[in-house]
């Protein structure tokens, strides 16, 4: 008997030994297991990095947002990589980590873009096949003209008005959003005071909210010869697009998701549902970004249709309807809508309205006032979140 007992204690030994090699047993089975998320400034000039966070297994939790200010000279912060170099996996601020795993995440920069870009003028077709509204394809000629190299952000904005009426407010480099027509040509009677410039919009009144909502300007006249900021027109906006391209999306005529993702935003079939930052794709050959993707722009035009004939820097057809042209695809368009990025795609939308998908941006005369030295980028200076 007494043999018997010592076999069993010798057995549950072995057992137990071998259970304790393979398997971990914890001291305290009940505790619960953690990770940290550590943020690295990644190379910031001045600010500071969220302070860690933890996340129980199996439990996500939120990207934290850029609370420190976290400033990088030269730079733009576009959210979080899982390595310095920005090879590993994007996390945008406010995105949710799930991963059971501790990890450090580094802040990602941009590098900052470069103000207003001369365009030089020249002949082109406009239009395109693609929809009745979009057609005929006819020639063009345009005189140069100075254009902002991105959409107007929220922190440009901001600082001109006072207010950001956007939806997408967590990063201020993104584009200013929902907007009326009428409070993109305020901006641009702004901006133009600003640089003692003469304005290109008169009215005798405002309904609305200035900047914020505004639905109309009684008595508007539009001076095209002033030297003020302005919307562009339908024609130099495709024009500027184009970049001297003529083919059906302006960086080549076939569409591949892997090439189209290098030049605008959302160019995928999974939608990121909302805007990006400005400039986080590559540019145009006119050194312009976003021209297609991100937020569609405002045009000068009201909507009409287009005629057979050639022209010179058209100011637009008669308004077949009471709605202002807009141009590009944005963020809310998906591949699977392809026809939204060719360059010759039209749209259109009540100037009294605003979108979260539909901003703008600015252009002025080329003349004797607009030379490199003042033709500056209009963020120079201002907070960057």
């Amino acid at each position: 008997m007494t043999r018997v007992l010592s076999l069993i204690g010798v057995l549950f030994v072995l057992v137990f030994n071998g259970c304790s090699k393979d398997t971990p047993v914890s001291s305290n089975p009940d505790k619960e297991i953690s990770y940290t998320v550590t943020y690295n400034g990644n190379g910031n000039t001045s600010g500071s990095v969220p302070s860690t966070q933890t996340k129980m297994q199996g439990v996500t939790l939120t990207i934290a947002t850029n609370t420190g200010n976290l400033v990088r000279s030269g730079y733009t912060f576009t959210g979080w990589n899982t390595e310095a170099n920005g090879t590993g996996t994007d996390y945008a601020v406010g995105a949710l980590y799930t991963a059971d795993v501790s990890d450090t995440l580094y802040a990602k920069w941009t590098v900052i873009w470069g103000g207003m870009k001369r365009i030089e003028g020249g002949t082109f077709n406009m239009g395109d096949t693609i929809n009745s509204n979009s057609r005929p394809i006819h020639t063009v000629t345009v005189s140069s003209f100075w254009m902002d190299s991105t959409e107007v952000t929220q922190a440009d904005y901001l600082a001109f008005t006072g207010y950001n009426p956007s939806n997408f407010t967590y990063i201020k480099l993104r584009p200013v959003e929902q907007v009326t027509w009428y409070d993109a040509v305020l901006y641009c009677n702004a901006r133009s005071k600003r640089d003692h410039r003469d304005t290109v919009y008169t009215y005798s009144s405002i309904s609305g909210t200035p900047y914020n909502f505004c639905t109309g300007l009684k008595d508007l006249v539009i001076n095209m010869d002033k030297n003020g900021y302005r919307l562009p027109t339908e024609a130099e906006w495709e024009y500027a697009c184009r970049a001297g391209s003529a083919t059906t999306f302006y960086w080549s005529n076939t569409w591949i998701d892997s090439e189209a993702n290098k030049h605008c935003v959302n160019a995928v079939s999974t939608p990121l549902g909302m805007s990006q930052p400005v400039a986080g794709k590559l540019k145009n050959s006119f050194g312009l970004y976003d021209m297609i993707g991100n937020v569609s722009e405002w045009c000068n035009d009201w909507f009409g249709y287009y005629g057979l004939e050639s022209q010179k820097d058209p100011i637009g057809s008669a308004p077949i309807e009471s709605t202002r042209v807009e141009r590009g695809a944005s963020w809310a368009h998906v591949a699977t809508f392809l026809k939204y990025y060719r360059s010759g795609c039209r749209s259109h939308g009540s100037p009294k309205m605003g979108s979260n998908s539909t901003g703008f941006r600015v252009i002025c005369k080329d003349d004797e006032y607009a030379s490199p030295s003042d033709v500056l980028p209009i963020d120079v200076g201002m907070p960057r979140y």
